[in-house]
Order: C-alpha cells, then sequence, then structure tokens
C-alpha cells in the first residue's frame, strides 16, 4: 500500500510543506527512506535509492541479504549485516526566494495544489503570519514558519491525530488500492481522544496570549472561566498559544460551540478583538468542525465593526455582567 506523509521541510524551515511517498514493499522504504520527497514551497525534491545491492528482493527484511530489520537498523538506513543502505538521492534543489513577491507567486501556486485561490487564501487557511511578507522575513530569519495543516486534516483521524500531537508527522493515505470496508466507516466516538475542562482552559488561554502577552483583563476572565468550571487557575507557563493539535478537543459539538464562544469573549475582554486573537480562534473553529457559517456570525457580532464607541462599551458590559454558561 502506498501513503504519503505530511511534514516539515529542512530546506526551507516551513511546516508541513514536504510530502514523503512510502511504499513498505519498496527497498529503501523498509530501510527507512522515503521512496520520494518534494517541497510544495521551495520545491526541494529527491528520490531514496538503495547502495550495495543490484536487485532488490519483495519482502520485509532487508533488501540485500533478507535479514528481519529491527527498529534501531531502519533508523540508521543501514543494514548492519551486509551494508545495504538507503539514502535520498536529490533531483531538485531547494530554491530561494529573492523578495516577497517571488515568495508570493511559489505561495500561489502551492494554493492551487491545495485546491484553493490564491496565496491569500493559502495564508488564511492554513498560516499563522497573515502576509507573503511576513513569511519571507521569517525565512530570511531562519526561523521556522508555523502551519496547521496538521490540525485541519487530521485532528480527528485515528492515526494523524495521536501522530501530530506527540510530534511524528500526520498520515494521509492515497487511494491508490481499495482499502477494506472496515477502513471506510467512521471511528467510533469512543475511541477518539477527547478534552475536559483543564483543555478548554488551555484553549481560552490561547486567545488570551495570542497577542504576545496576557492582559489583567484577559486573566480576569481566565480565572472566572476556572471558578466556573471548579478547577483552580492556570499557571503563568499554561498561558501560551496551544495548537489545536496539542488539546484534545470537547467531546460534542454542542460543547465545542461553547468553548469557542468564550474564547471569543477572551478576545473581546480588552474591548477589542485583533487579527492574532481571530486567527487562534479560526484555527480551533477549522480543527473542531465548527460549521463556518456559525464562526462568521461570531466574528460579526464580536468584532463590532460597524459599531461606534458607545456601542461597543454597552457590549462589553453585557458580556461582563453575562459571560458564556
Amino acid at each position: 500500500m502506498t501513503f504519503e506523509v505530511r511534514v516539515d521541510c529542512p530546506s526551507c524551515a516551513v511546516e508541513g510543506t514536504r510530502i514523503e511517498t512510502w511504499d513498505a514493499e519498496l527497498a529503501s522504504c523498509r530501510l527507512g527512506v522515503p521512496e520520494t520527497v518534494r517541497c510544495r514551497l521551495c520545491g526541494h525534491a529527491a528520490d531514496g535509492t538503495v547502495v550495495g545491492v543490484e536487485t532488490a528482493a519483495p519482502g520485509a527484511g532487508c533488501p540485500g541479504c533478507g535479514t528481519e530489520l529491527e527498529e534501531v537498523m531502519r533508523e540508521a538506513h543501514r543494514c548492519p549485516f551486509c551494508g545495504t543502505h538507503a539514502t535520498l538521492v536529490e533531483r531538485a534543489a531547494s530554491r530561494a526566494f529573492a523578495d516577497h513577491e517571488a515568495l508570493e507567486l511559489a505561495l500561489d501556486a502551492w494554493a492551487r495544489e491545495e485546491g484553493l485561490g490564491a496565496a491569500r487564501d493559502l495564508l488564511d487557511a492554513y498560516f499563522v503570519l497573515p502576509t507573503p511578507r511576513e513569511v519571507f522575513d521569517a525565512l530570511c530569519r531562519g526561523e521556522r514558519v508555523e502551519t496547521t495543516f496538521d490540525v485541519a486534516d487530521y485532528l480527528f483521524s485515528g492515526g494523524g491525530a495521536g501522530g501530530a500531537a506527540a510530534g511524528e508527522p500526520a498520515i494521509m493515505m492515497r487511494l491508490e488500492e481499495e482499502a477494506p470496508a472496515t477502513q471506510r466507516n467512521p471511528q467510533p466516538a469512543s475511541l477518539r481522544r477527547v478534552g475536559g475542562p483543564r483543555e478548554e482552559l488551555l484553549a481560552i488561554a490561547s486567545v488570551a496570549a495570542a497577542d504576545g502577552e496576557a492582559s489583567a483583563d484577559d486573566q480576569a476572565v481566565l480565572v472566572r472561566a476556572a471558578e466556573r468550571r471548579g478547577m483552580p487557575p492556570l499557571g503563568p507557563e499554561d498561558v501560551r498559544v496551544w495548537r489545536p493539535n496539542e488539546i484534545d478537543p470537547p467531546p460534542t459539538l454542542v460543547e465545542r460551540e461553547r468553548v469557542l464562544e468564550e474564547m471569543f469573549q477572551m478576545g473581546w475582554s480588552d474591548g477589542q478583538m485583533d487579527e492574532s486573537e481571530l486567527r487562534v480562534i479560526r484555527d480551533f473553529a477549522r480543527a473542531w468542525g465548527i460549521d463556518p457559517e456559525r464562526l462568521r456570525e461570531w466574528t460579526e457580532l464580536y468584532s463590532f465593526g460597524d459599531s461606534n464607541r458607545v456601542e461597543r462599551w454597552f457590549r462589553r458590559i453585557g458580556l461582563f455582567l453575562f459571560p458564556a454558561k
């Protein structure tokens, strides 16, 4: 069976851009090296190859001598008995971007590959940084560029959610072979990991920390949220931006919507919603399967873009007096 793995690209340091193709029957894959790799942003590409054997026999063992390989041997990509080893042979070098316009062209091509219209759609859907210029500046500084591909696509999948949360790559299957009927059935709800009150607080805290630091108003909202759940307040180390794949979601859609509305109220605790807070909320909404129309309604309600200062003040008082239950 052939499958693909979405991983971070070591060349351009953007999360989820590199696609690795694996097939357990292929020689290089049996030694822990993918059949092919390709970065959809910088274009780096390579093929897995085996050195030390002319014709690789099919099977689970070493492609050279047939010895059954332990995990440590596959991680080393080398058979300790016959010396057969696997490596990646580069077929396309990673390209550099002269300016943010060149990067935007590459993002446009990537967006079309994802079924989106343009770079802006890709950034809105999957990137933490909102513009090509900011992504370009981060690449120039050598910083890792965060995305939410693993969250949006695989949070509720059997293999993707667990793997992403543990720091392992998320897996997406290509339909080259028809899967058994049991694999097409939805995963039983009892097998899905779900969160409790602490995970709800961590999601709310993500909004509090989205703009860099939780204010006094943010901390007060967090304390009230903890009291409603009969829990002690979160420690300072927990008040940070958590990614959705780091937190088990509430068990039902109703509870996820309730927590998401509390996240909106957290974002407006200081009287206004900024883009960083909305981006965190959108990431959780997408990962938790919230209806986009429902998200749009909340965004319009809590952004108050068409309200004057007096109206915003009265709405803020209302949210303070009547917080989410």
